[in-house]
């Protein structure tokens, strides 16, 4: 998830004339990686259903991840497609 945001941070932004634009997507991408950890912590607990409490936990934390990138998904573009249908899949 960390390489699929990460190639989109490093691809070019449009010109579109969007004032702050680069102040915002630094942003985003800050508010992004604070909540990533939460969800790369937990992928030990996928592989046994018996975790159900930390299961959860998990799907909550890749939802606030997912909700915060729709959020943001003007700002790159659209190009958050990728790393957002990866959330959706956890």
């Amino acid at each position: 998830m960390r390489q699929a945001f990460q190639s989109v941070e490093d691809a070019p932004v449009s010109a579109r004339n969007i004032p702050g634009r680069m102040r915002f997507c630094g942003l985003a991408h800050r508010v992004i990686e604070a909540r990533m950890p939460k969800v790369l912590a937990s992928a030990p607990v996928m592989r046994d259903p018996r975790n159900s409490d930390d299961l959860h936990r998990m799907r909550i934390a890749a939802k606030h991840l997912r909700c915060c990138m729709e959020a943001c998904m003007q700002l790159y573009d659209g190009r958050l497609g990728r790393p957002i249908k990866i959330a959706k899949a956890i």
